[in-house]
């Protein structure tokens, strides 16, 4: 039987470790070192102390990360290794994390779940979550006039003042505040706030008509060699300016929510994780 214990009982390097294997095989693997771990850690609010890692015979075989802003939390990944899978150990990890979360004062807890990764969306709706809406992950290789670059945060309080979707937990305000070397974009109708690194750009808040995004995206795929905009919500504005330039879905994600308010489903399935 795996012993539970906070996250925060290992250092940076072993959690960044166990990340890692816990995503081997995944439709997209993570490779973290321990720097980069605690930087995400920080940038989503992470609590490592509300989070959980199970143990067995002394060897880390599986984490569930715990973020919180408030009475709202978020689960930033969850996985078991390879060879312990199956085993019930992502289920009690999940209900051990939520738990240690509504005796913390947390009131809701959102998710994202890839659409193929079936098992998992079975066990969170088992647990009690539901699906709040569709997020859809986009890249671009367009190329287009390179764009008037204005301050992040002219570019955000224009967003701000204009939003019609609520952000995902990566992309919203507090994540934003914590992410260093922001740059802005602004056109007339439409503005973003990105990152460019390694040759790729990512969009972290996007906003504004069809048209203006059309080519406000085209000319902030110029600054690098490619462009991705991470959980933008179905149907948002930029998808079809996207689609319009040539961009593609790489995957699609299902927003869930858990209300902490009354005792965690039983498990009603043998399906194990």
């Amino acid at each position: 039987m795996a012993q539970l214990s906070p996250a925060a009982e290992l250092d940076v390097d072993r959690l960044a470790a166990l990340f890692t294997a816990c995503y081997e095989g995944y439709w997209f693997p993570i490779t973290l070192d321990g720097p980069t771990f605690a930087s995400m850690v920080e940038m989503v609010d992470g609590d490592l102390d509300l989070s959980r890692v199970a143990i067995v015979d002394r060897e880390p075989v599986g984490i569930v990360l715990v973020a919180r802003r408030g009475t709202e939390g978020w689960i930033g990944g969850m996985g078991v290794v390879a060879r312990h899978r199956r085993r019930g150990i992502g289920e009690a990890m999940l209900r051990a994390a939520l738990d240690a979360a509504r005796a913390a004062g947390i009131e809701r807890v959102t998710l994202e779940v890839l659409e193929e990764n079936l098992p998992a969306r079975a066990l969170y709706e088992r647990r009690g979550f539901e699906h709040v809406r569709e997020l859809e992950i986009w890249s671009l290789e367009a190329d287009g006039e390179e764009p008037s670059e204005v301050d992040a945060d002219t570019a955000h309080a224009w967003l701000r003042a204009r939003r019609t979707h609520r952000e995902p937990w990566q992309r919203d305000d507090a994540s934003l505040a914590a992410l260093p070397d922001k740059r802005g974009l602004l056109v007339d109708g439409a503005a973003a706030v990105m990152r460019v690194k390694g040759g790729r750009v990512s969009v972290l808040q996007v906003g504004g008509g069809r048209a203006p995004l059309q080519k406000l995206l085209a000319g902030a795929c110029s600054l690098g060699e490619s462009l991705t905009v991470l959980n933008l919500p179905a149907g948002h504005p930029a998808c079809s300016a996207l689609e319009e330039l040539g961009g593609r879905i790489d995957a699609r994600q299902h927003e869930l929510a858990l209300a902490l308010s009354g005792p965690i489903r039983p498990t009603r399935s043998a399906d194990r994780l």
